[in-house]
């Protein structure tokens, strides 16, 4: 019997390390899909504008910048989404969370966080046990911000009311910019992958993905460039970053300009035999 309970016993486990892995793992799983939905989107656009590329005539001059004028001045980049991060100071009851807010979600089977929706500014919240909050949708750091304090407010009226908003240097508000920018001719994707000096950090896969993905080093950012000319910036930090990462990439985009693309004005070519059948007469 002693040997027996002695075997039974269990030594002490590691669930509060491995729940926070999964914590961090699902977090990070998020803020991915939370990017190639917003990517997956803007691609469709470029897609249908792929189609009428034949009849966009691009200038000559259209890339020239002026001396000591930066290229984000000229075509300045467009913040569409932000991604901003919250510790609200204290641990919550998800269940207390969902049956006292109004349009609430929380569905532990397949998500261990609650999800929280807003409509103005448009955002997305997502409420962890521990009080992290992810805030997804917004479409500039003003709008996150604003949103990230609603979520907060929210928090305290439903009985967290040592809730706070208090983002700090180590753990800043505003962790992913997401922006865009249109330049005004066309990109040769095929010469810029092969590109010896360009091919380390490029990937082009048309039967995967109609863009091309271009891994900045510094700063650190993904760049998605289309034939159309329209540019991505992804995993920027800060809006100072997004406008480094496009003012470094510009002379890349340049260097791999497409010529100008006009219709032709006699498509069809016919044959002296055809010309002399059409000017017959009936």
């Amino acid at each position: 019997r002693q040997r027996k309970r002695t075997k039974g016993k269990s030594a002490p486990s590691d669930s509060t390390t491995s729940t926070s892995d999964a914590k961090a793992e699902s977090e990070e799983a998020l803020k991915e899909a939370g990017i190639n939905s917003w990517v997956e989107s803007e691609t469709k656009n470029e897609i249908d504008a792929e189609r009428t590329l034949d009849i966009i005539p691009s200038s000559a001059s259209s890339e020239i910048i002026p001396t000591g004028q930066r290229p984000s001045t000229l075509y300045p980049p467009e913040v569409r989404c932000v991604f901003a991060f919250l510790h609200v100071g204290c641990e919550l009851d998800l269940v207390r969370v969902v049956t006292r807010v109004r349009g609430a979600e929380y569905n532990p089977k397949r998500f261990h966080a609650v999800v929280l929706r807003i409509r103005e500014p448009k955002a997305t919240a997502v409420i962890y046990a521990s009080g992290k909050i992810v805030c997804m949708g917004a479409r500039n750091e003003k709008a996150a911000n604003i949103a990230c304090r609603k979520f907060v407010r929210i928090l305290q009226k439903v009985g967290y009311p040592q809730a706070k908003f208090a983002p700090t240097e180590e753990e800043p508000l505003i962790r992913n910019v997401m922006a865009k920018v249109k330049v005004p001719f066309p990109v040769s994707l095929d010469a810029l992958a092969t590109h010896k000096e360009h091919s380390d950090f490029a990937n082009y896969e048309t039967e995967i993905f109609p863009g091309l993905i271009y891994r900045m080093a510094e700063p650190k950012v993904t760049i998605f460039v289309f034939v159309t000319g329209t540019v991505l910036v992804v995993g920027a930090r800060t809006r100072t970053e997004v406008l480094k990462a496009f003012d470094n990439f510009y002379p890349v985009l340049c260097m791999f300009k497409k010529p100008n693309i006009t219709t032709p004005s006699n498509p069809v070519e016919t044959t002296s035999e055809e010309q002399k059948a059409i000017d017959r007469p009936n």
